[in-house]
């Protein structure tokens, strides 16, 4: 029992909060498109874009946890050897983070006039989703989890590593831009938005980083014992799995002070 506890019920908690933090995110993608309807096309599609694969790496999520839980219930063998539903998730939410990541480096373009940022950015990024599509790949065919130890432990690493860079990289230049910005802007309204812009940018970093992090930490603090390892990689997987949904949720707020900036501006 307790081995289903450390697997399945890890699993279980995770689509559960997974599933809870997608229902928040459609309420704000449902308010993004009330508060601003005259927002341009790009940002309109954008938002879109990602509230669909927000929805894919949801019936994913949710595919593989009832195809381990009711499909092959009380075979133990398919938990170390889950259904590719599983990696699915990691290929949309690969998406999303590639999607976001490019669309802030861009505003970093467009208020420091400048591009050396925002290629090292988007480098970073889209390096970060060649290793994910990398690790699909691989899992695809794989039989168990082990392979996430040995093959995979370089890509892993570097996977897990990019993403609070690039977070941390974006946010203090996002900071930096706006607080120039706000130095040469007269208006109190719209420096009070900015103000507030740069708390918010600020704070999910700091969530979205520091989630980062402890996904790097579970998956590095593994025991060295194989079978161990292969239920510590569920966990692994299962917290990247809402991990997976903070990274969209802040974009959506932060766009929505975008959207308020240039309408007080």
């Amino acid at each position: 029992m307790g081995e289903l506890d450390a697997s399945l019920g890890a699993e279980e908690i995770g689509l559960i909060v997974g599933t809870f933090l997608y229902g928040i995110e459609t309420l704000q993608t449902f308010n993004y498109y009330r508060a601003f309807p005259k927002d341009s096309r790009v940002l309109k599609t954008l938002v879109a874009v990602i509230w669909i694969f927000e929805l894919a790496h949801t019936v994913s999520a949710s595919n593989a946890g009832y195809t381990q839980t009711v499909t092959y219930y009380g075979q133990v063998g398919h938990i170390l050897n889950p259904p590719r539903s599983l990696y699915l998730t990691i290929l949309f939410s690969s998406i999303i983070n590639a999607v976001v990541q490019t669309f802030f480096a861009i505003r970093i373009r467009l208020l420091s006039d400048r591009w050396p940022i925002t290629v090292l950015c988007c480098m970073l990024t889209f390096s970060r989703l060649a290793c994910n599509m990398g690790l699909i790949a691989v899992c695809w065919n794989s039989t168990s989890f082990f392979i996430l130890e040995t093959r995979l432990l370089p890509i892993m690493t570097a996977a897990s590593s990019i993403g609070p860079a690039v977070d941390i990289i974006i946010a203090t230049s996002l900071c930096y831009y706006l607080w120039k910005f706000k130095k040469t802007n007269d208006f109190k309204n719209t420096n009070r938005m900015v103000d507030s812009l740069i708390i918010w940018t600020v704070e999910t970093t700091m969530v979205t980083t520091i989630a980062g992090v402890m996904q790097l930490i579970l998956f590095l603090a593994r025991p060295k014992d194989g079978a161990d390892n292969s239920i510590c990689d569920v966990h692994f997987l299962t917290l990247k799995s809402i991990l997976d949904r903070l990274l969209p949720g802040s974009s959506k707020i932060v766009l929505e002070f975008i959207g308020r900036i240039a309408q007080r501006a």
